[in-house]
């Protein structure tokens, strides 16, 4: 899976080691993990996860530069 420039294999870290979890208000949960680039640049990979599959899949994921603002 290599979703624009996100490769599976930060997919993956993100899922196995995020920085937060959360849980949102259906029965999704948002794994997050920040990445620093090549140029210095840093970002927040989000992944939103359905848990209640079995196997849980990702539903959608995306890679965000002004990650501030999903700190909590």
């Amino acid at each position: 899976m290599q979703q624009g420039n996100i490769s599976e294999e930060l997919v993956r870290r993100t899922i196995e080691n995020p920085e937060a979890r959360v849980h949102d208000e259906s029965s999704k949960f948002i794994y997050q993990r920040i990445f620093e680039r090549p140029d210095g640049k840093r970002f927040m990979l989000r992944v939103v996860v359905d848990e209640e599959q079995h196997p849980a899949s990702v539903v959608t994921l995306y890679a965000a530069s002004r990650y501030h603002r999903y700190m909590r």
